[in-house]
């Protein structure tokens, strides 16, 4: 890796990352993205991720998930997956699962990518051994990709609004990100990103997030994966 390379990533870093730091409550995510190809039109993934929470001082919940990926259309993918999630809260630990199946569209206008994204979720938490409550959450999400022209870069700003469909229905939260995505090699990149999210019952309680993902994709070496910024 250059030299030039190096300072543009730790700049590009920093730029990201230190607006954050004035806030009073942040947490800090970090996570590992393995993506594996199964054939044309499918693909495996398999993430780990840490976060922290209280200023990034203490472990909020740690959680790991894997799924598979079929397009369905040249700009259009479904994908099902499953989460486990433990939560750690003062001594007191709880286990989440999570069954996924969302369904994206990515259309692209020149360097810019918009991703249109609807997701369902299945939440079952546990503690003793025994489920404690179940929820369905639905997200939607609207993603903007910009692919700098000069650089394997591509800065990306996301949209998305949570909401409760059962037991009761209501919008629960938002969570805005501002971030972007450097290319290392054809087959690892390093993101980093800024953001925010709200509750929408409580104005005043926002929880400013920053974090870092490194993604890794081990594909076939004749299959082209040049849309790495439209994950």
């Amino acid at each position: 890796m250059t030299t030039t390379r190096i300072r543009f990533i730790i700049i590009f870093t920093l730029f990201v990352i230190l607006p954050a730091k004035a806030q009073s409550d942040l947490e800090s995510w970090h996570e590992i993205d393995l993506n594996f190809d199964l054939g044309s039109k499918v693909d495996m993934y398999w993430n780990n991720e840490l976060r922290l929470d209280n200023n990034s001082t203490e472990i909020k919940k740690y959680q790991t998930e894997a799924g598979l990926k079929y397009k369905l259309l040249k700009r259009v993918t479904a994908t099902g997956g499953y989460r486990y999630a433990r939560f750690y809260d003062k001594g007191y630990y709880r286990n989440e699962h999570r069954g996924i199946v969302l369904c994206k569209y990515a259309p692209r206008i020149q360097r810019f990518v918009f991703e249109l994204q609807t997701r369902t979720e299945y939440i079952a938490q546990a503690a003793n051994g025994y489920i404690s409550d179940e929820v369905l959450v639905w997200r939607n999400k609207l993603t903007i990709n910009f692919k700098w022209p000069t650089r394997p870069l591509t800065l990306y700003t996301s949209y998305e609004l949570f909401s409760q469909l059962a037991p009761q229905t209501y919008a629960d939260k938002f969570r805005f990100i501002l971030g972007g995505k450097y290319q290392l090699n054809k087959k690892m990149s390093i993101a980093t990103f800024w953001g925010l999210q709200q509750q929408l019952d409580k104005k005043t309680d926002i929880t400013y997030i920053v974090g870092w993902k490194v993604s890794y994709n081990l594909y076939k070496a004749s299959k082209r994966k040049s849309d790495y910024y439209n994950e």
